[in-house]
């Protein structure tokens, strides 16, 4: 959780909380967040942008970036046809 987190949430880093996503690691996140996107883009059919923090903003160690950003266009390319 980046700093400040959220309001009511100081348990939040320490144990699950109602909404949040709860056990993500350096092992799981790339394969969360790939089938994360899928639910989301269909979850929002009229979807007409999104926005992607890449490179250092995006959290991804440099070896990590050309095949986790490859997969996510994949993934918006065939679920996101709107945009």
């Amino acid at each position: 959780m980046q700093g400040g987190g959220i309001p009511g949430m100081k348990d939040a880093p320490d144990k699950p909380q109602p909404g949040l996503v709860w056990g993500l690691n350096a092992d799981n996140l790339t394969a969360y967040t790939k089938k994360a996107l899928v639910k989301f883009v269909k979850q929002v059919p009229h979807l007409d942008a999104i926005q992607f923090r890449m490179h250092n903003e995006s959290g991804l160690k440099e070896g990590e970036q050309e095949s986790f950003w490859t997969d996510v266009f994949r993934i918006m390319k065939t679920n996101a046809l709107n945009l």
